[in-house]
């Protein structure tokens, strides 16, 4: 790749001043150790993939790829995810965001990377399909199960707070569906690691959707068990000893005005193409987050999963991102959000 302005693949050192340009840009600190995850540990002999604009030895502008493999009609492809597009702010103006997206498109295609996707701000947006053949493809679908509603008003004004005692009864009758009761020969628990047994689960969910992101043990282990600061629960269905599936959910609590909210995400699922599969892993999880106030999961309406979450009380409640694709050698069958399984795991912010 020719070089353009000053961009540069990284190398080893760069990431004290990554990190610094990502609180500047971000007003949000990263530890060393998420870094380390996110870019130097994640799997596949692609990652890390950053490139760097750099003036005067000080690092002004930074791109990066998620680089996983992904099935796309069955044959294996390599598809990166866009993570961390930053420029300084005392920067801008340059060019600095255009020459890195260029040149993040010519080394991609020059690495062998058949897809680039990826979920940007509304500006970001703008400049993507302004500056690269990138095409807008649908804003993704956010689900919501409220349970409780008063008790989330009251966050925000503490008049509603005399209410908050409605609370347990909406609670009930929101979850009334949610009653797992497992046929003779399921099973369904919790796990600490992801065996080989959801290699054989990728492999036969292979043709699911014609774009599917290859979710084998390595890579499951890597972004949920490996993750620090995320506690990522993975509960398995099996049936007569043979995993069916599995789903990953979390807790997490959110501080507000006057007082904090209990979070329950929906983050990620999979499974043979059963329609029992997907009720019990919906209500599986469900149950477990039935104590939270608010639950929400991420994915595009023609998932499987999502008429058994509208079921049992999972609403689309907005579309708040806009999914962006790039096809570099792939036919454009990725262009269409139907064509896709993707779910709130895929995206590195969650």
């Amino acid at each position: 790749m020719v070089a353009k302005m000053g961009i540069r693949m990284y190398k080893a050192g760069d990431e004290g001043q990554i990190q610094a340009l990502f609180t500047k840009v971000f007003n949000k600190q990263r530890s060393m150790e998420e870094w380390q995850w996110k870019y130097i540990n994640a799997p596949g002999k692609d990652n890390p993939w950053i490139l760097v604009f750099e003036e005067k030895e000080a690092i002004l502008g930074h791109i990066a790829l998620w680089v996983f493999e992904v099935y796309v009609d069955g044959e294996m492809k390599k598809a990166g995810l866009r993570i961390d597009t930053m420029v300084d702010p005392a920067a801008r103006g340059k060019g600095i965001y255009r020459e890195l997206n260029e040149a993040m498109i010519e080394k991609a295609k020059a690495s062998g990377i058949s897809i680039l996707h990826g979920f940007p701000a509304p500006k970001a947006k703008e400049l993507l399909l302004q500056y690269t053949d990138g095409v807008y493809v649908t804003d993704i679908s956010r689900y919501y199960m409220v349970l409780e509603p008063w008790k989330i008003a009251a966050t925000i004004t503490k008049i509603i707070k005399p209410f908050t005692i409605l609370d347990g009864l909406y609670r009930m009758y929101r979850l009334r569906k949610v009653k797992l009761h497992l046929p003779t020969g399921y099973l369904f628990e919790a796990v600490e690691q992801c065996d080989a047994r959801f290699d054989v689960l990728a492999d036969k969910t292979k043709m699911l959707k014609p774009v599917m992101m290859k979710r084998d043990a390595s890579y499951l282990n890597w972004r949920y068990v490996k993750r620090p600061g995320h506690n990522y629960t993975i509960f398995t269905l099996v049936k007569d000893e043979e995993l069916q599936g599995y789903i990953v959910v979390k807790k997490e609590t959110m501080k507000k005005k006057t007082g904090e909210l209990s979070l329950g995400y929906v983050v990620d699922w999979l499974a043979i193409d059963d329609e029992k599969n997907w009720e019990y892993l919906i209500q599986g999880a469900l149950t477990y987050l039935k104590d939270t106030d608010l639950i929400q999961a991420w994915s595009f309406p023609a998932n499987q999963m999502v008429p058994k979450m509208h079921y049992f009380g999972l609403k689309e409640r907005d579309r708040p991102m806009p999914f962006i694709v790039h096809h570099l050698d792939t036919d454009e069958t990725v262009l269409d959000a139907a064509n896709w399984w993707y779910t709130q795991g895929d995206v590195d912010s969650f």
